[in-house]
């Protein structure tokens, strides 16, 4: 199996030491005008062939012409249609569905902060407090003296510059 795979390697890797196509544009006029170049047309289309649309007919011969050439590269592999298709498939597999798997199963994990059944629990509790027609929160849940000893005296409030008005 790890042969195949080094096979399958050393048969993508001539794409990688293949030397770079540069390709550039000079924008300079055609040199045998003698003009500078134009701002809205330029390149090849300097000298438009014609100034009306294509017909119908031009279009249809041109769909023609390109689905007689064939095969298109994907841009995985350049000289062999069943490796490039199968390259492309890979990567759709593992750019598309294996995301959309990792999240399901991330939407649909269990709770495991456990804070809807906490939330779930205090409703019960509550119900069950106002139908049995206690208050919802004892008011000595915590020690008061507790409380007090916490909060800042009166002295503390005025050099903070804090004013209470009762």
């Amino acid at each position: 199996m790890a042969s195949l795979v080094r096979l399958t390697a050393l048969r993508n890797a001539k794409k990688y030491f293949q030397a770079p196509l540069v390709l550039s544009r000079a924008m300079s006029g055609v040199p045998h005008e003698g003009g500078p170049p134009t701002t809205t047309l330029g390149g090849p289309f300097k000298v438009p062939v014609g100034t009306g649309h294509a017909t119908q007919e031009e279009i249809s011969n041109w769909v023609k012409k390109e689905l007689e050439s064939g095969w298109q590269s994907k841009g995985y592999d350049y000289n062999d249609e069943k490796l490039d298709n199968e390259w492309h498939r890979l990567w759709m597999f593992c750019l598309v569905s294996i995301p959309v798997i990792f999240v399901t199963f991330y939407c649909y994990l269990p709770n495991r902060t456990m804070r809807d059944w906490a939330i779930r629990e205090a409703y019960l509790v509550l119900a069950e407090r106002e139908a049995a027609g206690v208050e919802p929160i004892s008011r000595d849940l915590v020690d008061p003296e507790k409380i007090l000893a916490a909060l800042p005296s009166d002295e503390e409030f005025k050099a903070a510059g804090v004013v209470i008005n009762i």
